[in-house]
This record gives structure tokens, sequence and C-alpha cells, in this order.
């Protein structure tokens, strides 16, 4: 496979193509011959050497049209210059007059030029007239058709550029048919369909483009393996760590209540109301991390972003909001008909959310933004917080991450998930600041799905 070349195609194209022409070209002469020789049309100098005997002719006495062949325009005259009889064209009538005036005359055209000669016996003056040029011998088809010749050209050309057009046309559905191997093996790869076969082609440099495309698919689907491979090792430490933990949790949670039905004292029940806090978010960490090992396996039929759904999460937001006595504002609730996990995307979207109460302080705003772009589709939350440090703007979403401003009730899960969600709905995760005059005004997540 891969014989031929790009070079050597063309070669090809440009030797059938000069082939072909002088194929055209002997057409055109054997055409031409065939049809002076059956009559059909006559020689270019035809009516130039009939001249000699047309000449004789008049000499010999008065003439009528009748004694010209066809081909010849003919206008007789007396010697007073009237009119008696004429086959010339109205058009013609200047260089009638300067045939007369000079002897001869001759149209100034490009193609079918006419060449008048002016005669005369004893009782007549005669101004005969030809085209210059082949021309057919029946007067219907000179008087309706264009010039033999003329008519030749514009055939032939036609033929030509049909023919070229053919040649042309085959050569490029030959290597339409090789270069469209190599979209659909970028199509399989952008889908992710890695166990398909590459094809081969007939065009050594296309080829050459579908073994290095040959080679990538390879390389991407052995490390898309060995990434499965670690992304089930890291979910089944998950599942197995959780399991492990709830069980311990579990006996604390019945000896506390135990030793709460012993009526502690006050310094007593604070410490158990601290334990039971402590028991509170290792349960919030352990149903985080359950969640975190689920988002790869788990599988949900797509839909479209609908105004129901968004309407959804607005509701959402405003009930969380109403417990902090925070406001919400909602800039745009534009729906899209962009596929999406909706359970998933609406998981993403209330980690953010309560991210964003949990760092909002009582009686602030917390703005929403739901965009539908050509390209993408934009969720907005910004809080009236203090914004993001910028440990957290490069590393917020990285797992188990927590600054130490921030660690006193966040276990750094929350943001990890919505980036894990994201990426798997080929998604991104976009952490800023909302600034005014240089001053941080609250933080700002975007939640961006390419379309």
């Amino acid at each position: 496979m891969g014989s031929r070349t790009l070079k050597g195609l063309l070669t090809r194209f440009v030797i059938t193509e000069l082939f072909y022409s002088i194929i055209v070209v002997f057409l055109i002469l054997f055409g031409i011959a065939y049809s002076i020789g059956t009559g059909f049309t006559y020689p270019a100098d035809y009516p130039e050497k009939q001249f000699p005997l047309m000449e004789e002719r008049v000499r010999q006495g008065e003439v009528t049209l009748d004694d010209f062949p066809s081909f010849y325009g003919v206008q007789i005259e007396d010697k007073n210059g009237e009119i008696l009889s004429s086959t010339m064209e109205t058009k013609d009538r200047e260089y009638v007059k300067n045939a007369k005036e000079e002897g001869s005359a001759q149209s100034a055209h490009l193609f079918a030029s006419k060449q008048f000669m002016y005669l005369q016996n004893e009782g007549q003056n005669i101004i005969l007239s030809y085209r210059i040029g082949s021309d057919f011998m029946s007067p219907v088809l000179r008087k309706y058709l264009p010039n033999a010749e003329v008519l030749l050209l514009i055939v032939s050309f036609a033929l030509w550029v049909l023919g070229f057009l053919l040649i042309l046309g085959y050569f490029t559905r030959g290597i339409y048919k090789e270069l469209i191997k190599i979209s659909e093996t970028n199509d399989e790869i952008r889908q992710m369909n890695l166990d398909f076969p590459v094809p081969k082609s007939k065009v050594k440099e296309i080829n050459q483009v579908l073994t290095s495309l040959d080679m990538m698919r390879q390389e991407l689907a052995s490390s898309l393996k060995k990434q499965w491979q670690v992304q089930k090792s890291q979910r089944d430490t998950l599942q197995a760590l959780t399991h492990d933990i709830r069980t311990p949790i579990t006996l604390i949670n019945g000896n506390l209540e135990l030793i709460q039905e012993t009526q502690p004292s006050p310094e007593q029940s604070e410490l158990l109301m601290n334990l039971e806090k402590g028991v509170t978010r290792l349960n919030q960490y352990i149903q985080e991390l359950k969640e975190l090992s689920g988002i790869s396996s788990h599988k949900e039929e797509k839909s479209p972003i609908t105004k129901q759904l968004i309407s959804d999460w607005c509701s959402f937001a405003k009930s969380m909001a109403m417990k902090n006595k925070i406001n919400i504002k909602i800039i745009h609730k534009q729906s899209s008909k962009l596929l999406i996990q909706s359970e998933e995307l609406s998981k993403a979207f209330q980690n953010v959310l309560q991210n964003a109460v949990d760092y909002s302080p009582e009686g602030s705003d917390i703005t929403l933004s739901f965009e539908d772009h050509p390209e993408e589709y934009r969720i907005t939350v910004m809080d009236s917080g203090q914004g993001f440090s910028e440990e957290a703007l490069k590393q917020g979403t990285r797992r188990f991450y927590t600054s130490s401003a921030e660690r006193s009730g966040h276990i750094g899960l929350g943001l990890t998930i919505v980036h894990e969600i994201m990426m798997k709905n080929r998604g991104r995760v976009t952490l800023s600041n909302e600034k005014v005059k240089d001053e941080i005004i609250g933080g700002k997540v975007i939640l961006t799905l390419k379309k």
C-alpha cells in the first residue's frame, strides 16, 4: 500500500489531460477534413479561388443572382447606381460603398470577417462579398448558424472542457476516497473508539498520515487503559476505605447514645456535642468519598438543558440560600439543546452552590447565570465572600485540597467532585475572583460545557 505519491498522481493527471487534448485536436482536424470532403463545408480559401471565374462571368455580359454560388453575397446595380437585385445584408452597406470607391473592402471582425469586391461590365455594377474562412455549403445553415470555423471552435472548446471536468472529477474522486480515510479515522479517535482497524491508503503521503494516526490511537488506547486501571484502583480503595470507616463510626454513635442516657454533667455534655459534630463531619466525608468513587462508573441518559431543569436549579438555590439568609439574583436563564447528564450536572451545581453559601455572609447576594453560547454552555455562580486565595485558584479542584483558612468544616472534596463531573462531560471548572477597583468582592465559579 502507499505505492503512489501525490506528485505521481498530479503527473498522471497532466499526462492524461495532455493526451486528451491531443485527441481533441485530431478529432477537430478529422472533422474539418471529413466535412470538406463530403461537401458539408468548403475550405477557407474556396470563395477566393472561385472569384476569378465570377470575374470572367461578369465580363461576358449581364448577370443575375442565379449566376453566383449561394456563398457569395451579391448586389447588382445599373450604371446609374440603382440597385436591381441584392442579397447583401443591410449592415454591410458601408463596406459596399467602400468597395465601390476603392475596388475592394474588408469588414473588421475578429471572426467571420467578409471580403467585398467591386466588378463591372458594360451595363452593370456588381459587388460580391464572401466570408473569409471555412463555412457551410448550405445557405440555410449559413443563415441560422455562426461561421463554421467559429462553431467548430465553440464545439471543440466545449468538448475539451467537458473532458477536462470528467478527468478532473475522476482524479478528484480517487484522492477524496483516500482523504476521507483520514477524516473517518480522526472521527473514530475523537469519539474514543480506539478498537477499530485503521485503514490503509494507496497514496504514500496519505498512508503516512494514517500510520501516524494509528500510532497515536495505540498510544492513546494504552494511556487510557492505564488511566482506567488507576481510576478503578482508586475507586476500589475509596470504597473499601468508606466501608472500613463506617464500622467504627457506627460503634461511636452507639456509645454516644448510651452515654447520653446516663445524664452526663454539663462539661461532659459539651464534650459529647463536640464528638457528635466530629462524627457528623466524618459521615459527610464518607458521603463525599462515595460520590467521588461513583462518578466515573455512573451512567445516565443524556437530555437537553430545559427551562424546567433551570427552574429546578434556581428553586434549589433559593431554598438553600434562605436557610443562611442569603439573596439569590439570577441574570440569565437560557435553555439549550446541548445534551447533558442532568443528574450529574445538578450534583456539580449543588456542590458549587454549597461552596458559595458557606463562604457568603448573611444578608449578602449570590448571583447565578445560565448562558447558552454558540460553542458552549456556561453556568456562573458568584458569591459575596472573601474570594479564593492564590493557592486555591491554582489547586482548588485538586483532591483533598484545603487551604489553612478553609480547614474548619471543609474537607476539600466539593470542588473536586465538580471537577470530576465536568471532566467526564467534556467540560471544565474555572475559579476566579470578582474585583471592583482591584478589591475582591467575591468568588466566582464557572462551569463550562463544550458543544
